[in-house]
C-alpha cells in the first residue's frame, strides 16, 4: 500500500498485518537459505524472519519507512543483523545478484501498485529472482464479494468511523478513518485521522488498487508461473466465497503438489 504523506511512526502503529501472518511467514521461511520481501515497509517481519536463520533481504521504496526498517534491524542481535540486508528500490524494477527460496508480498502489498502493467512487472521480477524450487508467496484481502455486492455510495469518504486508540512517542491518539471507493478503478483511498487528547489532528492517507481473483490469476500466468495454490487463511483452509483473505503460492514445476 502506498503511504504517501503519512507520518511513518503512526503508520506503523495502525498497519500491523493480519492475525496469524507473522507465524505463517516465519514457518514458511524456516530452513531456507535466502528470503526477499518486497515492500518491507517499517520492518514488521524482520525480527520474525531473522530468527529463522535465513538471510533476509528487504526492498522498500518509501525512505521514511525504510528508516524505520533499519531501526528494526538495529535492535537485532549482531548475528541476526549480519543476515539482514535492506535496500531502497521499486518492486516493479529491481535486480539482486542472488536468487531466493522465497519472495514475499505480505499484507496486501501487491495492491499498492497502480495498474496491471505494474503488477505484471513486479510478478515477473519476482519470478526472475526465485531459486530452483523457490516460490512466490503473497496474501491480501478478498475483493470479489464486496466488489460485486456493495454500492459505491456507501463509501464516499464522508463517513467518519472510529477505528482504534494508539499510543505513540508523542502521546495518545484516537484514530478514525474515512474511506472513498472508486468501483470502476478498483481503488480505495483511506484517510486516517489521528486525534490527540488535546484535539490536535494528524492525518495520513493510504491508497490501494485491489485485484479480483480472475485478474490476479491471469497476471500470474502472464508472468510465467506454471503452478499456483490458493488458500483461504494462514491455516491452509480452502478459499471459498466467504473467505475474507487469500494466500497465494506461485512457482514453476512439473507437479501439481508442492
Amino acid at each position: 500500500m502506498s503511504a504517501d504523506k503519512y507520518p511513518p511512526d503512526l503508520f506503523a502503529l495502525i498497519h500491523r498485518g493480519t492475525a496469524g501472518d507473522l507465524a505463517y511467514y516465519r514457518e514458511l521461511c524456516r530452513g531456507t537459505a535466502a528470503v526477499l520481501e518486497l515492500g518491507c515497509g517499517y520492518g514488521r517481519l524482520i525480527p520474525e524472519l531473522a530468527a529463522t536463520g535465513t538471510h533476509y533481504h528487504g526492498l522498500e521504496l518509501d525512505p521514511a519507512l525504510l528508516r524505520l526498517a533499519r531501526r528494526a534491524r538495529a535492535k537485532l542481535s549482531p548475528q541476526q543483523r549480519a543476515r539482514v540486508t535492506l535496500r531502497a528500490g521499486d518492486m516493479r524494477d529491481f535486480r539482486f545478484s542472488r536468487r531466493f527460496d522465497r519472495v514475499l508480498l505480505p499484507h496486501s502489498t501487491l495492491y499498492c501498485l497502480p495498474n496491471d502493467r505494474s503488477v505484471l512487472a513486479c510478478l515477473r521480477r519476482a519470478r526472475a529472482h526465485l531459486a530452483e524450487g523457490g516460490r512466490l508467496v503473497l496474501d491480501a484481502y478478498v475483493a470479489d464479494d464486496f466488489h460485486h455486492r456493495l454500492d459505491p455510495s456507501e463509501l464516499t469518504g464522508k463517513q467518519r468511523e472510529y477505528l482504534t486508540r494508539v499510543e505513540s512517542r508523542t502521546g495518545s491518539y484516537l484514530v478514525f478513518e474515512r474511506t472513498r471507493w472508486s468501483k470502476g478503478k478498483q481503488r480505495f483511498v483511506v484517510t486516517y485521522e489521528h486525534e490527540s487528547e488535546r484535539g490536535k489532528l494528524v492525518t495520513g492517507t493510504v491508497e490501494h488498487r485491489y485485484l479480483l481473483r480472475a485478474q490476479l490469476e491471469a497476471l500470474v500466468a502472464r508472468a510465467g508461473f506454471t503452478r499456483t495454490k490458493w488458500f483461504g487463511n494462514f491455516r491452509g483452509g480452502r478459499l471459498g466465497t466467504r473467505s475474507e483473505q487469500f494466500v497465494l503460492h506461485a512457482w514453476d514445476g512439473p507437479h501439481d503438489s508442492y
